[in-house]
This record gives structure tokens, C-alpha cells and sequence, in this order.
């Protein structure tokens, strides 16, 4: 990744490997520094936004 990229992302956690079924996942996370709204504020939204809709079915079945 370019410089000017590394400085644009910030990282969450250390990776991680998930292994499962004979496969090994690695599991990463990043955020953007610049970036309008967090990760939490776009959750907020989309559940409001199901509640708004009456779209209230499970968000896991």
C-alpha cells in the first residue's frame, strides 16, 4: 500500500487467523480517518432506518 494510503487508514486490531473447515481465514480490521461518520453512527442510522420503514424483521434468522 502506498504511503499516502497508510496515512488515510488507521488500524482497529491486531490481525487474527480464523481457521475453520480446513481453511484459515485472516481476519483484519481498519478504519478511515477521514471518513465522515464512524462505524458506530452508520449502525445508528441503519437500524433507524428499519425502524423508520417498519422493516423490523430479524437482522439474523
Amino acid at each position: 500500500m502506498p504511503e499516502k494510503e497508510k496515512e488515510k487508514y488507521a488500524v482497529l486490531s491486531e490481525p487474527y487467523e480464523y481457521r475453520s473447515g480446513g481453511k484459515t481465514i485472516l481476519v483484519s480490521s481498519f478504519y478511515n480517518t477521514q471518513a465522515k461518520a464512524t462505524a458506530e453512527e452508520l449502525i445508528i442510522k441503519m437500524l433507524e432506518n428499519r425502524i423508520l420503514t417498519n422493516n423490523v424483521s430479524p437482522l439474523v434468522s
